[in-house]
């Protein structure tokens, strides 16, 4: 039978179900791992395992193969959920300026903005880790958008990475990971090494 999920690198870990049709260890053009698998109009989703968060902050991470001319403009890189006031974590492919650009949204339970910020990272036809950070600091949530080089170190030019608070908002613990969750990625970008880290 054909597969229908991602399994966890971690024992105990939830395996990720696919949306649509991707295709498992499609792309070699990340030699620092086996073959990563593509996304043509799918993604994939995973619950993550409850966890103890001492400090109520975390990062969610992925090694991304942007093809040549990038994907689809709003398409979704990475969909993430807590289960705070600042819900829903959307990484999406921007188009509305320079090339290469992506744009981190949040969403309140109710789906309206807490925040909606661009950021020109130049990462068409480059591979590179793409994260996001969050969690609390008091009464708010924190955030930070970012980009780090793989491979050639010279891939992905040095953009610092912004971040900021939500006030009056909460984002303790990640409860959801989703890759392509729009499913709109196309041109065969390779995205794998999806990964959550909390402290």
């Amino acid at each position: 039978p054909e597969a229908n999920s991602f399994g966890s690198a971690v024992s105990g870990g939830a395996a990720m179900t696919f949306l649509g049709s991707p295709r498992p260890a499609a792309s070699d053009s990340y030699i620092a791992s086996q073959p990563l698998p593509t996304f043509n109009s799918a993604g994939a989703i995973g619950v993550v395992p409850g966890y103890t968060s001492i400090g109520n902050q975390w990062m969610v991470s992925a090694v991304v193969v942007m093809p040549e001319g990038g994907v689809t403009d709003e398409a979704v890189l990475l969909d993430i959920r807590t289960d705070g006031t600042a819900a829903r974590w959307l990484v999406r492919y921007d188009t509305s300026g320079a090339a290469g650009q992506l744009r981190l949204q949040v969403l309140d339970v109710d789906g309206a903005d807490l925040l909606n910020t661009t950021q020109d990272f130049d990462i068409d036809d480059k591979p590179f880790l793409l994260y996001v950070e969050g969690g609390n600091n008091g009464s708010n949530a924190l955030w930070t958008l970012g980009c780090a080089p793989v491979l050639d170190m010279s891939t992905v030019p040095s953009v610092s990475a912004p971040s900021g608070i939500i006030t009056s908002a909460s984002a303790p613990r990640v409860t959801r990971v989703g890759v392509g969750t729009g499913v709109n990625l196309n041109n065969d970008i390779a995205i794998g090494h999806v990964a959550v880290y909390g402290a």
